[in-house]
């Protein structure tokens, strides 16, 4: 398609997505992982089949684990590592609302967040 690929694009730490990631989609390994590295973190967990959606306990636009940078950055989930290859048309808001809509979408979001588990297992 023409866009920027996951080995394409490297993070640079910005916050944009975290400013704007109200709740974050990931797997349940990698809820595991980040609810490890900050256990403190009050948050909203709502279970999917396959998979969890966590938000920030009281609501708010920003992901709950970011304080001025990505407080769970070594753990974060492969939605957050793969931010930027959703290009400048896409946001999380507009990737969950699809998963929200469709039964298909929410599939293919699944066996997204099975992947990206294992490409965070690849990247450890």
């Amino acid at each position: 398609t023409g866009g920027v690929t996951v080995a394409d694009w490297q993070c640079c730490q910005s916050g944009a997505c975290c400013r704007q990631a109200g709740a974050v989609a990931m797997t349940p390994g990698e809820w595991a992982k980040v609810k490890a590295a900050a256990p403190d973190v009050l948050v909203v967990v709502t279970q999917w089949e396959g998979g969890v959606e966590v938000s920030r306990e009281g609501g708010g636009e920003a992901c709950a684990f970011y304080n001025h940078a990505c407080t769970v950055y070594a753990v974060r989930p492969g939605v957050c590592r793969a931010f930027g290859c959703f290009g400048t048309n896409g946001t999380m808001a507009g990737m969950l609302k699809r998963v929200g809509e469709s039964a298909g979408v929410r599939r293919v979001a699944l066996k997204m967040f099975d992947a990206a588990e294992r490409w965070t297992k690849a990247c450890e």
